[in-house]
C-alpha cells in the first residue's frame, strides 16, 4: 500500500449489476488516481467483481450469513485493519450498519453512506432505526440518491435531517452520443423494421422491478399497433417467470429478450421509447441513460422517479400498477412521433443539466478528501435549491 494515498473501502451487499454496484465502480474508475481502493462484497460470486479487478481494486468477498453475521464482522475488523483503511463508503444500509459494526469500540475510520433505493414495501424496523443512531458518528457523513430516498433516511432509518445530503446519479453522456450511429444496424441485427415502434426496458430481472405490469402494458399498446415490439435487457431471479408472463399473454413474437447485455447505449439508439414499472426505485440510472439518448420515457411514479422524469416534458407517469395508465401513455408516443421528438431532446437536456456523471463524481471526490484529511480541510457548500449535489449540513 501507497502509505500518502488514502486507501478507501468500498463495501457492497451484492455483487449484481445494480445501480448501487455500477456507481460504486465508476467512482473507482475515475477516481483511481487520486485514492486507492479496496472492496468489502457480502456475496462471494457476481459479474461486479471482475470490474472492480479490471479498475485496479483489490476486492475481498465475504459471504454473508442470514441475520447478524458475527463471523462476517470480525471478518471485516480484520480486513479493515489490514488495509489500513481510512474512509468506508457503505452502500446502502447494511452495509452501514456492518462498517459501524466492525469498527467499535473505536469511532475510526469514518463512514460515508450511499442510500441508493429502498424495498418494497419499505418496512419501519426498530431495531434498525436505534442502532442507527447508536452507530452513527460525528465524522460520518449520509448521502441519498434522492429527495425521495433523504425522506426515507429520515423517517424509516432515524438518521437526523441536518445530516443527510443529496448527490443525484450521473452517466457518462459522451457513450450515448456515440451510439447513436449505430441505429440503423442495431435494428438490422434485431431484425427490427426501420418502421416498428420500438419499446425497451433494461433493468434487473427482480420482483421490484415488476415486469408483469411492463408485459400487461405492451400487451395493451400491441392490440392497438400490432407492430410495437418490446426488448427487455438484464438477467436475474425473475427470468422464469417473465417468460411464463411472455407466453401467458401471447407475446413470444413480439418481446425479444436479450439478457445480460453491454452494449446498452446502440440498443437504446435503435429504440424509440423506454419503459420502466417499478414498485419502488431511488433515481434509476436507466432512465437518465434512456434520455441520454433522447427516448422519451413512460414509467410509474414510484420512489425517486419524479425527480427525473418530468411528467409531460420528457416523459409520461402513472400510478404504480396502473396497466391501462401506461398503456394509453405508450399508444400516445407510439401514434405521435413529433411528442417523442420533442420529449426526447427535453430528456437529453435535463440529462445534461442534472445527471452528468462529471458533477457526481466531483461531489464524491470533495467528500472523500474532506473525510479522509487529504488535500480539503473543509467540504465544499453546496446548495440544496436546484442543485443535482447536497452536502449533509453537520
Amino acid at each position: 500500500m501507497n502509505a500518502r494515498v488514502p486507501v478507501i473501502c468500498q463495501m457492497l451487499q451484492t455483487a449484481n449489476l445494480g445501480g448501487a454496484e455500477l456507481l460504486a465502480v465508476r467512482i473507482v474508475q475515475a477516481l483511481r488516481g487520486r485514492f486507492q481502493f479496496v472492496v468489502a462484497c457480502f456475496e462471494e460470486n457476481g459479474p461486479i467483481l471482475d470490474r472492480f479487478g479490471q479498475a485496479g481494486a483489490a476486492v475481498w468477498p465475504y459471504p454473508k450469513a442470514r441475520g447478524l453475521d458475527t463471523r462476517l464482522l470480525k471478518g471485516l475488523r480484520r480486513f479493515l485493519g489490514s488495509q489500513r483503511v481510512i474512509l468506508i463508503h457503505a452502500h446502502q444500509c447494511g452495509p452501514f450498519l456492518y462498517a459501524g459494526l466492525a469498527r467499535l469500540p473505536s469511532t475510526r475510520p469514518p463512514i460515508l453512506l450511499t442510500e441508493h433505493g429502498r424495498q418494497h414495501p419499505d418496512m419501519v424496523k426498530t431495531t434498525r432505526r436505534i442502532a442507527n443512531r447508536l452507530l452513527l458518528r460525528r465524522a460520518d457523513r449520509l448521502i441519498a440518491v434522492g429527495s425521495q430516498v433523504r425522506r426515507a433516511l429520515i423517517d424509516n432509518e432515524n438518521f437526523p435531517p441536518g445530516r443527510v445530503g443529496v448527490i443525484y446519479n450521473g452517466i457518462d453522456l459522451a457513450a450515448f452520443d456515440a451510439a447513436r450511429s449505430a441505429r440503423d444496424a442495431t435494428r438490422a441485427e434485431l431484425r427490427l423494421r426501420p418502421s416498428t415502434f420500438v419499446l425497451i426496458v433494461c433493468a434487473r430481472l427482480d420482483p421490484i422491478k415488476d415486469h408483469a405490469t411492463t408485459l400487461q402494458a405492451f400487451r395493451w399498446l400491441l392490440l392497438r399497433v400490432p407492430d410495437a415490439r418490446l426488448l427487455i435487457v438484464g438477467d436475474g431471479p425473475e427470468r422464469d417467470a417473465i417468460d411464463s408472463i411472455v407466453r401467458q399473454l401471447d407475446l413470444d413474437d413480439a418481446v425479444i429478450q436479450l439478457g445480460h447485455r453491454n452494449d446498452v447505449p446502440r440498443l437504446l439508439a435503435a429504440s424509440d421509447a423506454a419503459i420502466l414499472t417499478s414498485l419502488s426505485e431511488g433515481i434509476p440510472l436507466f432512465l437518465i441513460e434512456a434520455m441520454a439518448s433522447s427516448l422519451p420515457v413512460v414509467a410509474t411514479s414510484a420512489g425517486g422517479i419524479p425527480e427525473v422524469v418530468v411528467h409531460g416534458r420528457t416523459g409520461l407517469l402513472a400510478d404504480v400498477g396502473d396497466v391501462n395508465g401506461l398503456g394509453n401513455h405508450l399508444l400516445e408516443l407510439a401514434q405521435r412521433p413529433e411528442l417523442r421528438a420533442a420529449m426526447g431532446a427535453a430528456g437529453r437536456a435535463r440529462a445534461e443539466a442534472v445527471f452528468d456523471e462529471s458533477r457526481m463524481i466531483a461531489a464524491y471526490a470533495a467528500i472523500y478528501e474532506h473525510m479522509s484529511g487529504f488535500r480539503s480541510p473543509a467540504l465544499p457548500d453546496l446548495s440544496e435549491s436546484d442543485s443535482p449535489c447536497v452536502a449533509s449540513r453537520a
